[in-house]
């Protein structure tokens, strides 16, 4: 199966920096799921040859409240190999994060923008993998484990950058084999 990652969230050294402050300061409180989505096309029980994957992420402040709100919003999005303008599989989910801090003293609107790029996004990834993965399942395909996360300084590059893997033939194979198999 190729992969395509896309991510608007930007994870440069310089946003990191700046997303430092408010982690050193914030406690997670919530996790929630506040929107979600999943498409597919019922005539195939096969997971599609291409996966698309995407993110981008809303942050604001209470400062009444002491809380930071982020929202990652998430979509896959998958083709065959006959077909790839064919979008076969969509699955979209919206989650809120809820982090309480103590202090915004000295915090500029930057910080809780990188904030919600960087550490949103990373803390939101292990419910958004497991939404795909069980979401899968419950529409009669093979369970899709999105890869993990990896939040690694790059050179600045285009907002929407693309990362590409093509699975092995023999993985496809055991993937279609134990769908068959279920």
């Amino acid at each position: 199966m190729k992969q395509q990652a896309r991510s608007a969230p930007n994870r440069t050294g310089a946003v990191m920096e700046l997303a430092a402050p408010v982690s050193a300061r914030v406690e997670l409180m919530t996790i929630s799921l506040v929107e979600s989505l999943a498409r597919r096309q019922p005539f195939r029980d096969e997971l599609p040859d291409t996966v698309t994957l995407s993110a981008s992420v809303q942050s604001s402040t209470d400062e009444d409240k002491q809380v930071v709100n982020v929202q990652p919003s998430f979509l896959l999005t998958g083709a065959y190999a006959d077909k790839l303008d064919e979008e076969v599989l969509r699955i979209e989910a919206r989650f809120h994060l809820l982090y309480r801090i103590p202090s915004f003293d000295g915090l500029a609107s930057e910080s809780i923008t990188a904030f919600g790029e960087t550490n949103g996004v990373f803390n939101a990834w292990p419910y958004w993998r497991e939404f795909v993965q069980s979401t899968t399942v419950r529409m009669g395909l093979p369970p899709l484990t999105v890869p993990v996360y990896r939040v690694l300084p790059q050179a600045p590059k285009k907002r929407n950058s693309r990362k590409e893997t093509r699975a092995r033939p023999a993985a496809a194979k055991r993937l279609r084999a134990s769908a068959k198999t279920r």
